[in-house]
């Protein structure tokens, strides 16, 4: 493990180290994100996803496995000529054993997906050969080799993955070897190798790629791990280091079991913490995180680095004083390199130091001597959880004319009937004069917003410029039982603008309600 434990290799003499490191990106959320149990996708999300990527420019995304299902199979027929910088490519598995590849249906499929890349998955583990397979190691590495000189035959370019290698490595080595050697013979332009379970160490990784480096000097390498032992992140950079250069992984580290390395984690870490370049921009990592858990339904974890809601959030008095003097005294990295925002929560543990900070933020002028100084820190405290909006609201309460824009009344209401589509009936006030809107959505929530929205158009036509960027529904810590608060958080956007809208309550759509209220009030307030 000397070669671990002395540190990252060395750049040859005259070279810089982020010049010659560097990582190829390949996204496979769309495929082994989908086996997540939470993910919830159709052919129009995998769609949206994929154009996002594109537009991310990451190179390669597995857009699934055609012939598997219903949904990757249509969604391949109707992602041709949809990528404008990413390579898509079709994923599937060798040849069945005794089947010869001409003849096996799940490679003819993977040739009608049209697809100039293609991921074949084949057994390296020879105790996996035996007992999965049912067949002798030497069949299972000809099907490999077989199976891959079909493909390029056929023209397509092959990445080879090598599921369960470290495993299979790990207890003979040789066998493991010959399964690349296999591939390599076959066409295979690219060795994924595949830390399956999860049940590696970076040291293990490591020795391992750099022996393969060493026997395969010409062939480009990649990693492909599951964080099943929380190392995803490490693996995949120090396997990059010892010669790895294609980095296998989802987008908020969807996956089985415990998921796949996260690609929104590992890739900053590579390009901030070990000079590797990605070649992707990180400034939009934070948007492609949460575009991603919109649509697959997997929300992105408050406390993910980089990219969580309190990546760079801070809560205590102390460390928001700290941090407001010192911009690196709680911040690895600056927020704005992965698109993400510094940002303060008021709350019990807040002080002084903490309003002052929240007006500044909010361009209130404000003095401690200020009468309504006292009353604002002790309801700042009552109140325990404020986003943007919440904390602009009550600045203007005690520090400006207090007056809002709009007031949604009483008779407000949601028809949510079973089988039916939910249809809203919204009245508001806007100085003195009413309006009523109904509108019917795709749930209550959305019912609600967009009847809200017609109610305030002939005032506000601005309205429609803003976006709900994310709405997330949680369960604060301690809370049970079916009188359990909630926690609607809501982050909006409008003209270049972000801000957050964050409420709690026991009633969940009223909350969801009073989320929106609250940050359509915020918006238009600071235009007014």
């Amino acid at each position: 493990m000397a070669g671990f434990f002395n540190g990252p290799p060395k750049a040859r003499q005259g070279e810089n180290m982020a010049e010659t490191l560097r990582i190829v990106a390949y996204d496979t959320t769309l495929r082994d994100g989908a086996q997540d149990p939470r993910a919830r996708l159709s052919v129009a999300k995998k769609l949206a996803i994929a154009r996002r990527l594109d537009k991310w420019g990451m190179p390669y995304i597995e857009g699934g496995w055609p012939g598997a299902n219903e949904i990757d199979t249509k969604f391949f027929q109707e992602a041709k000529g949809l990528l404008q910088h990413s390579q898509l490519v079709a994923f599937g598995m060798t040849a069945r054993i005794g089947v010869k590849p001409e003849n096996d249906a799940g490679l003819n499929i993977l040739l009608k997906s049209k697809t100039k890349v293609v991921t074949i998955v084949g057994k390296t583990w020879l105790q996996n050969v035996k007992r999965a397979l049912r067949t002798e190691g030497l069949l299972n590495l000809e099907t490999i080799q077989k199976s891959i000189e079909f493909l390029t035959k056929e023209g397509r370019e092959v990445f080879f993955d090598a599921e369960h290698w470290f495993d299979g490595f790990s207890q003979n080595p040789q066998y493991a070897m010959e399964a690349l050697e296999a591939s390599k013979a076959g066409g295979a332009t690219v060795l994924a190798l595949c830390d399956t379970r999860g049940s590696c160490t970076p040291e293990f990784i490591y020795q391992a790629i750099k022996k393969v480096r060493k026997r395969f000097p010409d062939m480009q390498l990649g990693i492909h791990a599951h964080n099943d032992s929380g190392l995803a992140v490490i693996n995949s950079v120090w396997a990059v280091k010892a010669g790895a250069l294609q980095v296998q992984g989802t987008i908020n580290g969807a996956g089985e079991r415990t998921g796949n390395v996260d690609l929104c984690v590992v890739l900053p870490t590579a390009e901030f913490k070990y000079g590797l370049k990605t070649g992707l921009d990180m400034q939009q990592v934070t948007d492609v995180a949460h575009f991603v858990a919109r649509q697959n339904k997997i929300p992105v974890p408050a406390n993910n680095p980089y990219t969580g809601i309190n990546a760079f959030r801070h809560k205590a008095g102390l460390h928001a004083s700290g941090q407001q003097r010192d911009a690196e005294a709680y911040q690895h990295v600056d927020p704005t390199l992965v698109g993400n925002t510094t940002s303060f929560v008021q709350s019990e543990q807040g002080g002084s130091t903490n309003v002052e900070i929240m007006a500044t933020k909010h361009g209130f002028e404000l003095s401690r001597n200020n009468p309504a100084f006292t009353k604002l820190v002790q309801e700042m405290k009552r109140l325990k959880v404020l986003g943007d909006a919440q904390e602009f609201l009550l600045l203007h309460e005690f520090l400006s004319s207090g007056v809002e824009p709009f007031d949604v009344l009483d008779g407000s209401r949601v028809t949510d009937t079973r089988g039916l589509t939910p249809e809203a009936y919204v009245r508001v006030r806007v100085n003195e004069d009413m309006h009523e809107k109904k509108a019917t959505g795709d749930g209550p929530i959305n019912a609600f917003d967009l009847a809200l929205k017609k109610a305030l158009l002939q005032k506000y036509p601005q309205i429609n410029n803003i976006e709900i960027d994310d709405y997330t529904v949680t369960l604060p810590q301690g809370e049970s039982g079916s009188a359990a608060e909630v926690e609607v958080y809501v982050r909006l956007k409008a003209s270049g603008d972000t801000w957050t809208s964050i409420v709690r309550g026991t009633d969940q759509q009223r909350t969801g309600e009073d989320a929106l209220i609250q940050g359509y009030k915020y918006h238009l307030l600071k235009q007014i």
